[in-house]
């Protein structure tokens, strides 16, 4: 009996035993943080993304050849950023253009580009061309400038563009300013008539304006001369003096000949203002005083 009780307690005593080495092996794997296993080797899944979509293909900057016949590349895309998964650590390799990872494993990782230049498309203006010599690329975060010279007797009205992007007139240099470029953009250009201002300053006599009117209008005024000066002659400036010598030969030799008994005097010199210069070769005003 004795010899009984023993192996009793002998029993116990393994079954106790064996139940805090369960317990404390389950516990100490519960509380084991979750560490990747560096030794541990797979197939890393890439996913790519331009401008933050995601794109089925990696972005690859293409190779062309030079004026000089050299090869070099064409930088449309530039890398951004990576993320990966399940601790895998590497680098982009600019040169190799691939991520190096230092091992590999099992994960995900993501690889962010983004452009190196965008498109800037104008459209084409009516009542003004574009230079040939205007950038299709703009570099990322640059500014791009863009000639348009509006055709004569026209400026600049304004301008509307993708995405709500700002866009300023250069007037001196007739340019369409776009700042810090981020994305392809596109812009439509409007240009209208210039509004002229037309001074008629009467000597001896009444009718005295000053008129706005739309280039390449015609402007009639009446003018009242005072008492003996009927069919004197009326001088007329257009912003300032002009043309003083073909004025005084057109008068001698035609005006007083044609205008002799009649009440209409109609002024055929034609003016015209192309950069705020007037020039009297170009004909599109015709100012007719009544008398």
């Amino acid at each position: 009996m004795k010899n009984k009780g023993m192996l009793v307690i002998l029993i116990i005593m393994f079954i106790i035993a064996v139940t805090g080495g369960i317990i404390g092996f389950l516990e100490s794997k519960k509380n084991k943080p979750n560490t990747p296993d560096n030794n541990k080797t797979g197939t890393i899944t890439y996913k790519y993304f331009l401008e933050e979509e995601e794109v089925e293909e990696m972005p690859v900057n293409e190779k062309i050849i030079d004026e000089n016949g050299v090869e070099i590349t064409n930088e449309i895309y530039s890398f951004s950023r990576l993320n990966c998964s399940n601790g895998i650590e590497g680098e982009f390799n600019l040169e190799e253009w691939k991520f190096i990872p230092k091992k590999e494993m099992e994960g995900t990782c993501e690889l962010h580009f983004v452009k190196a230049k965008y498109e800037v498309t104008i459209t084409e203006p009516i009542n003004a061309r574009l230079d040939e010599n205007n950038p299709k690329y703009i570099n990322r975060e640059e500014t791009g400038r863009f000639i348009i010279i509006p055709n004569e007797g026209y400026e600049y009205s304004k301008s509307i563009c993708s995405d709500n992007k700002q866009a300023v007139w250069d007037e001196e240099n007739n340019a369409l300013v776009i700042n810090s470029i981020t994305k392809d953009v596109s812009c439509k250009v409007d240009f209208k008539l210039k509004e002229l201002t037309v001074n008629i300053k009467v000597n001896n006599g009444d009718g005295s304006t000053t008129k706005t009117i739309i280039y390449s209008d015609s402007l009639a005024e009446v003018v009242t001369p005072k008492d003996g000066y009927e069919n004197k002659v009326f001088y007329v400036w257009f912003n300032a003096p002009i043309g003083y010598l073909s004025i005084t030969k057109q008068l001698a030799d035609e005006l007083a000949k044609a205008c002799t008994g009649m009440s209409v005097v109609q002024y055929g010199e034609y003016l015209s203002e192309i950069d705020r210069v007037l020039d009297e070769n170009n004909k599109n005003m015709l100012l007719t005083v009544l008398t």
